[in-house]
């Protein structure tokens, strides 16, 4: 089973993904956004998480609103995409 704790470094950046943190690292509940000072949290701010189902994750934003984006958790490779169809791919560390 493959599973989305752990550390995450953003790969194959698409211009959309530029508002995307370069790191992503999931524990328990919670994952955090590492400070990047050249690269801002953007819509995502670390804090609480919840996989609603084998598609669908929200993430807490730097607002504390939940937002739902669709996601794939393969072997080394986890795919955000937000309502507005931006895909968004890390790998793991």
């Amino acid at each position: 089973m493959t599973t989305i704790e752990g550390r995450w470094e953003l790969s194959d950046p698409t211009e959309c993904a530029a508002e995307y943190p370069s790191e992503l690292e999931f524990v328990a509940d919670v994952y955090a956004v590492p400070q990047d000072p050249d690269r801002p949290a953007g819509p995502l701010g670390g804090g609480d998480y919840l996989i609603v189902d084998e598609r669908t994750i929200e993430l807490m934003a730097p607002n504390d609103a939940m937002h739902r984006y669709s996601y794939r958790l393969a072997t080394g490779e986890l795919i955000l995409e937000d309502p507005a169809g931006c895909t968004v791919r890390y790998v793991r560390a």
